[in-house]
């Protein structure tokens, strides 16, 4: 379990999983590491191979995701939902985060049914404290990550309507994140994962057809329960005509429950932007800019919305754009974009989390400036803070995205430099060798020494990098 923990943290969560899965057969009977084995395939997007771990536990005869669904077992849905939009299978993570969602609305259902029962047994102080638990309900954790990708999904969906018609066999949705290695990987895995999903098909009509025969009458019932309907189509939610407006349902909770949280209005900028509500996404910017005016997500918008704005002023009506010209000083400190742009990058030039958005913001002020842009975002100076494997994922993924156009080299020697910083994140190495493949596709961990060697390796050169 600790290898796996390192190698998660270092980047290789395919060997993570391998390891955590060799942890949970050394003890088949402990629920705790079948549950840590099968986050652990989520998070390296081997759903199938998660399902049959998990279905280790669940109830017998009973399909392991009804089983899941009937449990509320929220981390699971969450962590599929997240796999499912990695591979670009938009329909399926929607349809688990509205899973979440109607949890979260069963919960406070159940509030008339325990209603009479309170009253009569006269609990009342835990009565009330479930009152007071039920009214922030929404402020759980999981229902903001929920919520979160929810918004994410239909903003993409927004902006890329042909994502609705096209059947998501592919990383289409997130491919601008993805490397060249790992969309063959996904590819591989998709493969693997149709055979697998046939094999498993086939074992289970079995099994059902087997069980019929031999529960007599009961027989008939129990088929009732296990072909139960999902609650949510995955194509009906992916054909949705209005997906700003399903973003919006997802966004109203966390306003209201989650007001001091940063990512709560940085999501309704991104709705709203594309709704031309100018006077709300005025509103997110002065609630974030009262959390935290050098937060690097409110320097962005910012920029955003000031250049938004001249582009449309001509068509905008008179009393917004009286609003919005005596608002903006308060948020810009008086400064053109140009000089507020390079105070932040001045500010905060030690900072890598603030320079991405900073450089970002360059750019699109400056298209001529882009080989600055570059320089100081693609920067892996030991003197900048907040240089980890997360932030340059995000980096690389943004050179990828091609949104400071096409410039394959800067990709290639960033990750290079990336490689070397994070030896083991699987990442930013190049395409692998046929013979690699080959032990991956029987799904068999690298040999313990040689993962031993691996860290101690990655172990020294971090040492000499630093």
């Amino acid at each position: 379990m600790l290898k796996a923990k390192i190698l998660k943290h270092a980047g290789d969560i395919e060997q993570a999983a391998m390891f955590m899965n060799e942890a949970r057969t050394l003890d088949t009977a402990d629920r705790f590491v079948n549950c840590k084995c099968a986050k652990y395939y989520l998070r390296s997007s081997a759903i199938d191979t998660a399902i049959e771990t998990a279905a280790l536990f669940t109830r017998e005869g009973l399909p392991p995701l009804q089983t899941m669904d009937e449990m509320q077992c929220m981390w699971f849905q969450l962590e599929m939902a997240r796999a499912f939009h990695r591979l670009g299978k938009l329909g399926e993570a929607l349809q688990k985060l509205h899973e979440i969602d109607q949890h979260f609305v069963d919960i406070i259902d159940d509030q008339f049914d325990f209603h009479t029962y309170c009253m009569r047994k006269m609990t009342l102080r835990a009565y009330i404290g479930v009152l007071k638990l039920e009214d922030k309900l929404r402020d759980h954790p999981f229902y903001s990550a929920c919520a979160k990708l929810a918004i994410e999904i239909y903003v993409y969906l927004h902006d890329n309507p042909s994502a609705k018609s096209a059947k998501l066999n592919g990383p289409t949705a997130p491919e601008e994140q993805l490397s060249a290695s790992e969309l063959k990987k996904l590819h591989r895995k998709q493969k693997k994962a149709q055979l697998k999903a046939q094999a498993a098909k086939a074992a289970e009509e079995k099994t059902r057809e087997s069980k019929t025969h031999g529960k007599g009458g009961g027989g008939e019932e129990d088929k009732k329960v296990e072909e139960r309907e999902p609650k949510f189509d995955p194509d009906k939610l992916l054909q949705t005509d209005k997906p700003l407006e399903e973003a919006v349902k997802f966004l109203v909770p966390l306003q209201t429950l989650s007001p001091g949280n940063v990512a709560t209005h940085t999501l309704a900028y991104e709705i709203h932007s594309r709704r031309r509500r100018f006077l709300i996404m005025l509103q997110a910017l002065k609630r974030l800019h009262a959390i935290d005016p050098d937060d690097g997500d409110f320097h962005r918008i910012l920029v955003d919305f000031v250049l938004t704005v001249e582009t449309t002023r001509a068509s905008l009506p008179e009393p917004v754009l009286e609003v919005i010209t005596g608002t903006l000083p308060g948020l810009t400190g008086g400064l053109e974009l140009t000089q507020l742009n390079q105070r932040f990058l001045d500010e905060h030039q030690h900072s890598l989390p603030h320079l991405i958005p900073g450089c970002r913001a360059l750019y699109r002020l400056y298209p001529d400036a882009k080989e600055r842009a570059l320089s100081c975002i693609c920067s892996l100076s030991d003197k900048l803070r907040g240089r980890t494997l997360k932030r340059c994922i995000e980096i690389h993924s943004l050179l990828q995205s091609g949104e400071f156009g096409d410039y394959s080299d800067h990709i290639k020697s960033y990750a290079r430099s990336c490689s070397a910083l994070f030896p083991l994140a699987t990442t930013f190495k190049p395409t692998e060798p046929p013979d690699k493949q080959k032990a991956e596709s029987r799904n068999e961990p690298l040999a313990s020494n040689s993962i031993d060697q691996d860290l101690s390796s990655a172990t020294e050169q971090r040492l000499n990098l630093d």
